[in-house]
């Protein structure tokens, strides 16, 4: 089938995709003569539920950066729980630094480890990493086919595989109808995203025109600019789950010590 007609196809399917399992990975480096180098990674894999509005995942995330000399390394674990926008869980089963920050040792942070905490709100909606229907359809409407790979097999199954990068004119149409941005407001979004470059793969299931799994490699463009390569898959298509909020969640601590009042979450 023509690639054109397929991406047409997926962002139908995409838009109507209510649950699966997920599975998102990041990788992150840098390197800079005025902020110094950054190496970080992150995994985040369990469900997500209502068209990606909840979400319920395990997550690891290590890195170490380096600036002026000295170094911070760490190592996390835990779990992440989405009910709404303003309804947000976590819990660190472990988190490890070297140097120890000096924030971890404060009364107020002592049961941060094994403890459940619901997040703060953000302004009016927190942002949140559930994978909506947007985020994937953005995914099929806002590209273009730059290396047609045929017909790949994964996991049993057919895919249509591609080779594809950003379309900014495609990209300009698809923010101002999914995000109701006039003209104006488009195209300042256009100015941020023109920053970047971004191109990647994509497998689209042959029957069900889902989007099945993506990998991007996302660089800004400019000297000693940070690069990403994040990868995306779906599987378990239509896998229901209840995600409950945990029992006994306490809210986030504070700490007069950061401005603002930001949590210890905003230091990372």
């Amino acid at each position: 089938m023509d690639a054109e007609e397929v991406l047409n196809r997926s962002s139908v399917s995409n838009s109507g995709l209510l649950s699966a399992r997920i599975l998102l990975t990041a990788r992150i480096s840098s390197v800079s003569a005025t902020t110094g180098t950054l190496d970080a990674s992150g995994i985040l894999e369990g469900s997500m539920q209502q068209g990606g509005r909840q979400l319920d995942v395990a997550f690891h995330t290590d890195g170490v950066r380096t600036s002026m000399g000295q170094s911070l390394t760490w190592n996390g674990v835990g779990r992440l729980m989405v009910l709404s926008e303003q309804e947000s869980y976590v819990f660190l089963e472990s988190l490890e630094t070297t140097p120890a920050l000096p924030l971890l040792s404060l009364p107020e942070y002592k049961d941060a480890i094994g403890s459940w905490f619901r997040l703060p709100a953000v302004g009016d909606a927190p942002a949140t990493v559930t994978p909506d229907p947007r985020f994937l359809r953005l995914q099929s409407d806002a590209v273009r086919v730059t290396k047609d790979r045929g017909i790949d097999t994964m996991d049993g199954k057919r895919m249509y595989h591609y080779d594809v990068a950003i379309d900014p004119v495609r990209l300009a149409t698809f923010l101002r109808e999914s995000s109701g941005e006039d003209e104006e407001g488009a195209q300042r979004m256009m100015a941020q995203l023109s920053r970047y470059d971004a191109a990647g793969e994509l497998w689209i299931d042959e029957t069900t025109f889902l989007l099945t799994k993506a990998v991007w490699n996302i660089t800004e463009k400019g000297k000693d600019a940070p690069t990403m390569t994040l990868s995306m898959s779906l599987s378990d298509l239509g896998l229901q789950v209840t995600v409950i909020a945990p029992d006994n969640a306490q809210p986030f601590p504070q700490s007069p010590l950061l401005p603002g009042g930001a949590t210890i979450l905003q230091e990372f």
